[in-house]
Order: structure tokens, then sequence, then C-alpha cells
């Protein structure tokens, strides 16, 4: 309809106004002063997710990037059935399945992908203007009910995001160089290529790999005693702690308990077991203190 009033130059005072209060509520709920495309590295446990996912971030007007965690993202997802591998692979490749969009928290896809899954994420800001980006919103909302065929090796869920930015932008023509294959990270390129397009890129590296960059730090006898740690707390001595400075037991307790948590899962709640042997590792963490490099 906004768009219609804009093409036809069409009186706004002709026509009647007819009020949403869901949309906006959902609207600003969401208060978007700015917009993001993230990229999700591969996840080989998932077919549909072998080369990556994208999809968008919506930011909060008066959020610093410190507090993007509590922005909403954008989701272009397939609604997949509980088939057998052939029937997937099958229905995957002939549009079988349907997808939709859909809006949640950003924190929860941080947890599904960083720590559930680890995979790394890159978040591209994107230069967008204020009626665009109120087209944007005007747009998913429209889209909200609204389920398209989803097809594997092209219309899957970095395709979508192309009509998508295109109803914002007419100017952008994201489409036209995707007709057989659509590999995610091609779709972020063509964005982020337009001329002014690309604002900055923040890097959220997975838990995964913020575990084996820390162990890289370690020597290899700190490496035995962390995953010493990691297995049972009590299986390291005060004596083999007391061997080393208390910088390199901070990190050595750190890295430990990052391969505890990885090795556990991040699913909340957990066995008593596994609360105990957490409790035994931040305890034996906590008696080395605060440490920073300068200490």
């Amino acid at each position: 309809f906004a768009w219609l009033k804009e093409q036809l130059r069409i009186d706004p005072s002709q026509l009647p106004e007819v009020a949403c209060p869901r949309f906006e509520k959902w609207k600003d709920q969401m208060d978007p002063g700015s917009l993001s495309l993230v990229f999700a590295s591969y996840f080989m446990n998932n077919p549909a997710s072998t080369y990556g996912h994208t999809f968008l971030r919506l930011n909060a007007k008066g959020h610093t990037k410190n507090e993007r965690l509590l922005d909403y993202a954008v989701n272009f997802a397939a609604d997949l059935e509980s088939d057998n591998g052939v029937m997937f692979a099958l229905k995957g490749l002939w549009g079988g399945y349907h997808g939709r969009f859909s809006t949640f928290p950003y924190y929860m896809k941080v947890q599904e992908y960083n720590n559930l899954e680890s995979r790394d994420l890159w978040e591209y800001d994107l230069h967008v203007s204020p009626a665009h980006l109120e087209r944007l919103i005007e747009h998913l909302w429209e889209m909200g009910n609204v389920r398209s065929r989803y097809f594997f090796f092209n219309k899957n869920c970095s395709y979508y995001l192309l009509p998508v930015l295109e109803v914002m932008d007419p100017t952008l023509s994201l489409r036209r160089s995707f007709v057989f294959t659509t590999v995610p990270i091609d779709t972020v390129r063509a964005v982020i290529r337009k001329p002014g397009m690309l604002e900055g890129v923040t890097y959220r590296p997975s838990h995964a790999t913020k575990m084996i960059a820390a162990r890289k730090r370690l020597t290899e006898d700190e490496i035995i005693l962390a995953e010493r740690a990691a297995e049972d707390p009590g299986r390291i001595t005060d004596k083999d702690l007391s061997r080393l400075p208390r910088e390199r037991q901070a990190m050595l307790l750190d890295s430990a308990y990052d391969l505890f948590r990885y090795r556990v899962g991040f699913q909340r709640p957990q066995p008593l077991s596994v609360q105990e042997l957490e409790n035994k590792l931040l305890l034996l963490r906590n008696q080395v203190g605060l440490v920073t490099s300068s200490s």
C-alpha cells in the first residue's frame, strides 16, 4: 500500500488511514536503526548448511556494538520434515520443502551457531537509508505468513534474502547472477561489492575457534594438564599448578574450562554429575584469581 501510494502519487488525504497495532508493536519492539548481513560458516552435520548460511540483523537505534546480542535477526529457513536421507535429498533438490521468514533475538542465533554448532560468524554492517530501512521492515511484515518453495542449490536461504533487499532498494539488482546455484558466500560478495554498501565488518569466532586459539598458547605439558582438568579437576594437584606462574595457571584453567564446556555441550540444565565437575573446575580457577598479563 505504501509502495502504491509512492508509485501512483496518491494523495494520502484521499485514502482512509488504517491502523495496524500488531505491526506497530512489532516494529517498535525491534526499533531498527541500521542493518547488517550475517554469514555463518559451513556446518557439515546439516547438508543444507554445507556452504554456510546468511541472514539479516536489525540493529536497534540505542544499542552499541557491545549490545548487538539484544538485536533481532531475520532468517529464512526451510520447514524440514522427519524424512530419511534419500527423501531429504530428493525433496531438497526438487522443491519438496517450503521455507518462510522469521524474526527472533540475535543471541539465539549466536548460541546456536557459535556455541552449539561451532560456526564462526561474520557481521557485515550495511549502509541503508532510513527510508529504505522502513520499506524493508514493512516488506518483512508482509512476508511473515508467506511460504516459498525451497531448493537446496538455488532457491535457498541465501537466495531469498536477495529479493527482500531489492524491494528495500530496487537499484541493487542482486538476483541476476544467481540462476542455477546460489552459494551463501557469493551472495555476501554480491551485496558488499555494491558501491558504498559496506560500512564495516565484525568477526565473531565460535567457541571452538577461541578454544583452539587459546590451546596454541600453551606448552605441551600445560596442554596435558588442561586436558586432565577438563576431564576431572581432581586429576591435577596444587603441586602441578604451583610450578607455573599465576598467569600460566590462569591460561591453563581457562583452556580447561573451554574444553570442558565444548565436550559437555551448552544445553541447560546439565546432569548433576556434570554440574559438580563444572563447580570443581570453577572453584579451582577462582583460587588463582583475576590475572592479567601484567600481573
